[in-house]
């Protein structure tokens, strides 16, 4: 694994190319379509994975007011416990993905990192001026995603019957949320590992190494 982190961007290197996560509008459009799906998938998961391990939550989880149907008439409805859930869950997912973010910028960088909104979206960004290894990059992005959802996975036969909508909802709100991670993670994986990253916030830029041709040396 190949692990830099520079503050000056090497004579040899040339911006490759940019990824702008908000004024791509076609690539806004899928990641937002993306994280739809993702988010119906974890919730599914996450329930059926829930009942398994714990078969006495169902009541808990889906009880059997949460939907009722008639001849002409179908209502969803609910409960108070998932709404709890989900609104606990917003604000300490929005915390604490950003905050293992951070951790990982600080850690590998011993430098504060920056932390930032634009429009709906919050981010996460080192110092300016600061280039990172395209593996070490990897790591922080998809850290929140993959440490989050062991987190989750640990807790669940643990936590009390009543925190189970809060923490299937963050294990499924932080899979929806860490859509962008995973694109850039996508993006980046297919360029050399000598790739220096540069994070701007909402833009990733990726800065290659020129390639010096023999023959115009010869």
């Amino acid at each position: 694994m190949h692990i830099s982190i520079l503050t000056d961007l090497p004579q040899h290197y040339r911006r490759q190319r940019k990824l702008d996560l908000l004024q791509n509008k076609a690539l806004l459009l899928s990641l937002i379509l993306t994280s739809g799906l993702l988010l119906l998938a974890a919730v599914w998961f996450g329930v059926n994975f829930a009942l398994f391990i714990r078969p006495d939550s169902k009541q808990t989880l889906l009880p059997d007011e949460i939907w009722s149907a008639t001849s002409n008439r179908f209502a969803l409805t609910i409960p108070l416990t998932w709404l709890m859930g989900i609104g606990l869950a917003i604000p300490i997912t929005m915390i604490v993905h950003e905050a293992i973010h951070g951790v990982w910028f600080w850690g590998l960088t011993h430098q504060v990192p920056r932390f930032g909104c634009q429009g709906l979206v919050v981010y996460t960004a080192p110092p300016n001026q600061l280039y990172i290894s395209r593996d070490a990059y990897l790591i922080i992005a998809l850290a929140p995603l993959v440490l989050l959802t062991i987190l989750a996975g640990i807790l669940l036969p643990f936590v009390p019957p009543h925190t189970l909508t809060t923490l299937i909802s963050v294990f499924c709100l932080n899979a929806s949320g860490s859509t962008g991670d995973i694109a850039v993670a996508l993006w980046l994986i297919r360029k050399p590992s000598t790739t220096l990253t540069e994070d701007r916030g909402t833009v990733v830029i990726a800065h290659t190494q020129i390639v010096s041709n023999p023959r115009s040396n010869s």
